[in-house]
């Protein structure tokens, strides 16, 4: 009994000693990035300091629309109006939205002529953003609005309007996190579309065209920093940290899998105190901060990509230092490159936009298009825009029969003549000059075959 119970204690040590030993053999799965700076530029804001009358609130009241507003009707005629010239006869539920809408419509332009705005700081995930949706449908009446303004010769406003809109939902991005910049990336790129498919379909002013190109200029360049919302939701994510140790239950919440409330029990036994979790989702976050500043430093991009990748068990999260903190961070990390690339095509659709707005300007005033971008300064642009993927100036090709495209060589930094849409996002991000013209209801001939092939 003696001797059995001897070498049950043995091999306990033994295994207690292995156990060991690999857990001070596992290696760090995490450095920082040197010289990157996690705190924010702007300074802590509460929902309580929010002041009435400020720029904020006047968003946040302008982004509070009704859900009554869109029905399954109002819906059908928005997707019918992808393709159909504006009629109010067509489109009634459209036109009684667009009257219902007036108000919220009315505190947007206040709000954007009110200055500065900071959103109020992210600091629970459970924090409610009522105003998120909003900020969508508002784009969606600007949009409406200004085709419908259109159609009955205004396009002066039409066009104020959608400048208007860009910027409005652009607004909560300053102090805000990820999904602020999400959806005003989103919302920027279809409210050029607008721009485009009234430039295309009307005979615009050619001072309002200008006017509209440099305020794009203008959108650019106030665009809040991809990389300050990457250190708001740092300082979010990490403060969260403590809580889920002190208290899982309440912090994860009565649903989440008792696999999670097992691991942050054991956490510190693994490697996973506190402190080391959130050091390492603050070195997460350092990486994706400095991809926001240098998005093309590809390298560095697959590397924070790579770290995870190919981990798809427990016992491999487990033979890595701080197995919580690692799975944290692929939480709240590693889908976020794709903003990045977002952050790109938007600026790339401004910038096209830009230039598409000023060649059909020269078009209407020498009944001819540019031989090149250059021909456009300074009369319609102060200055050919840059391709954001390689800094040279953007492309722009002209076909045999007239029709001309202005084009980004796109990520893969390839030209490939403009061959692509920025809808497929491949090869090359293009803007076709007859892609937004919507046909007339009384047109009959078959659409030209392309012109456009590969070089």
């Amino acid at each position: 009994m003696k001797k059995a119970l001897r070498w049950t204690l043995m091999i306990v040590f033994c295994l207690v000693g292995l156990v060991c030993g690999l857990m001070s053999a596992r290696q760090p799965w995490i450095e920082p990035k040197p010289g990157v700076r996690l705190k924010p530029a702007l300074p802590i804001l509460r929902r309580e300091d929010i002041a009435p009358g400020s720029a904020f609130d006047l968003f946040e009241r302008a982004a509070t629309f009704l859900s009554t507003h869109w029905g399954q009707n109002e819906y059908d005629e928005l997707q019918l109006l992808s393709t159909s010239v504006w009629s109010d006869a067509v489109f009634t539920g459209l036109v009684a939205s667009l009257a219902v809408s007036s108000t919220n419509l009315a505190l947007a332009r206040q709000a954007v002529l009110a200055g500065e705005i900071q959103v109020p700081t992210l600091l629970s995930y459970d924090t409610p953003l009522p105003y998120i949706s909003g900020v969508s449908e508002s784009a969606r009446f600007f949009r409406v609005s200004a085709i419908r303004d259109a159609s009955q010769g205004d396009c002066r406003k039409a066009f104020s309007d959608l400048a208007t809109a860009i910027r409005f939902c652009n607004m909560p991005a300053r102090g805000g996190a990820s999904i602020h910049h999400a959806i005003g990336m989103n919302c920027s790129d279809f409210l050029c579309d607008t721009m485009l498919r009234i430039a295309s379909c009307h005979r615009v002013p050619n001072e309002v065209l200008v006017e509209a190109a440099k305020g794009l200029r203008d959108v650019e360049e106030r665009l809040e920093p991809l990389a300050e919302a990457f250190r708001h939701e740092c300082l979010l994510a990490t403060s969260i940290v403590d809580e889920a140790f002190i208290d899982p239950e309440g912090t994860l919440g009565y649903h989440s899998p008792p696999i999670m409330k097992v691991a942050i029990a054991v956490a510190p036994l693994l490697g996973s105190t506190p402190a080391v979790v959130k050091r390492n989702l603050a070195h997460c976050y350092s990486h994706l901060v400095y991809l926001a500043e240098n998005p093309e430093e590809s390298r560095s991009r697959e590397e924070l990509e790579e770290i995870f990748e190919n981990l798809d068990g427990p016992l491999q999260i487990l033979c890595r230092k701080d197995p919580v903190g690692y799975t944290v961070s692929a939480l709240f990390v590693a889908g976020h490159t794709h903003l990045i690339d977002q952050r790109r095509r938007t600026v790339s659709r401004l910038r096209q936009t830009r230039v598409f707005l000023a060649v059909t300007a020269f078009q209407q005033a020498h009944d001819r298009v540019p031989g090149a971008l250059e021909k456009l300064v300074p009369e319609f642009l102060d200055g050919v825009p840059a391709d954001i993927y390689d800094g040279d100036p953007l492309r722009y090709v002209v076909a045999p029969d007239g029709r001309w495209r202005v084009y980004s060589i796109g990520s893969d930094k390839t030209d490939d003549g403009g061959v692509g849409t920025m809808n497929d996002g491949g090869p090359d991000y293009t803007l076709d000059s007859e892609a937004f013209i919507v046909p007339s209801p009384a047109a009959t001939n078959p659409p030209a075959a392309s012109p456009w092939h590969a070089p």
